[in-house]
């Protein structure tokens, strides 16, 4: 899955935030204690982690999710240790199919 560049989203959210959202949807990196809140439908920890201009943004956060990240990848506690797993599982499938077919 790739998402939308920054300057092409419908919603407001900081620009740092969006590059660890992307590397997190695209490669697996573990996000920071804020997104991973916001990822697992934490609304405390999320208030509790944002900072000063983050916290007037969680629903922008929540909106992106929903209009732009794989289902798989948010909405429930886990999903970041989940999502990890199956990016990790599917480039695991993706070499071993290179390494058959050459």
């Amino acid at each position: 899955m790739i998402i939308p560049e920054y300057w092409d989203l419908d919603v407001e959210i900081t620009q740092p935030c969006y590059e660890s959202i992307k590397m997190y949807i695209e490669k697996g990196c573990e996000p920071g204690s804020f997104i991973t809140a916001i990822i697992e439908n934490d609304l405390q920890r999320s208030v509790s982690s944002a900072d000063h201009m983050n916290i007037k943004l969680i629903p922008e956060y929540v909106k992106f999710f929903q209009w732009y990240a794989p289902s798989k990848c948010w909405g429930y506690k886990g999903a970041v240790e989940d999502w990890i797993k199956i990016l990790k599982d599917e480039k695991g499938v993706k070499e071993k199919n290179e390494h058959t077919s050459s």
